[in-house]
């Protein structure tokens, strides 16, 4: 199909040892802030270039937890 893509995204924080639970506050350094940008990069490309393109209303996210997964 090639009206999508799959992505699998490595975070890497250097210096970061453990795993805290999220913190109500500025949001920019988060899996969040880094899709909005994507997301808005993309669409101000098609704009920019006259291609006729959407993003789809909803999003389906899966966390891959482990190399099992």
């Amino acid at each position: 199909m090639p009206d999508h893509i799959h992505a699998i995204l490595f975070i890497d924080k250097p210096g970061k040892t453990s795993w805290e639970v999220n913190k109500f506050g500025v949001q920019r350094d988060n899996l969040a802030a880094v899709l909005r940008g994507y997301k808005a990069s993309v669409k101000k490309y098609a704009l920019g270039n006259n291609i006729e393109f959407s993003w789809q209303p909803k999003y389906y996210d899966r966390v891959i937890r482990n190399e099992k997964e």
